[in-house]
């Protein structure tokens, strides 16, 4: 991303209403991580979409940061120790990844819908749980028979609600079809 990019893309997510400030943190890591001071607290996916709707497809994970105040420096730059150390120690960081597989394919696109009424159009990562995105135990257990209708797999709706990330649903979903086929 050039510096013209980084110029223009924070002045466009910056002009969303809902967002106070933002800055891109550099990093040798494979990954654009923005730091974002909301307008007010919102669910974390919805903090996520809003830099998305700005970024587009980037080609890389994005990792969101969403805090009070953003580090700076007096001179008003961004204070990329404090930055680093945001990133490092924050509880709340949002991360978007895309599926990777066919499995990740059919619980996003799930979830997805299973959300839709309570998170209109955020895009659902790889890497969210059931209960960041505001899902409860119905949502697992629809989650549940979805996942029994379309794979022929039995998760449990606790197993499914508990799960870290629906990568790990869809692992789980991996390691029952295959232990199944191998028999």
């Amino acid at each position: 991303m050039s510096v013209d990019d980084r110029y223009q893309w924070i002045e466009q997510l910056r002009g969303n209403p809902r967002v106070v400030d933002a800055e891109i943190l550099p990093s040798a890591e494979p990954q654009v991580t923005v730091i974002v001071v909301p307008d007010g607290f919102r669910v974390g996916p919805e903090i996520r979409q809003d830099v998305l709707d700005v970024a587009g497809d980037l080609g890389v994970p994005l990792v969101v940061v969403p805090t009070a105040s953003m580090p700076r420096q007096s001179d008003g730059a961004l204070d990329h120790a404090a930055a680093t150390e945001l990133l490092l120690s924050s509880g709340y960081t949002f991360t978007y990844r895309p599926a990777g597989s066919t499995e990740e394919e059919v619980v996003l696109r799930t979830v997805s819908e299973l959300i839709e009424d309570s998170l209109p159009g955020v895009a659902v990562s790889v890497t969210d749980d059931l209960a960041s995105l505001g899902g409860d135990s119905l949502t697992a257990l629809e989650l549940s028979d979805r996942i029994q209708h379309t794979f022929g797999v039995t998760l449990s709706a606790v197993d499914l609600y508990g799960a870290p990330s629906l990568s790990e649903v869809a692992k789980a979903i991996r390691e029952a079809t295959g232990s199944r086929q191998g028999s």
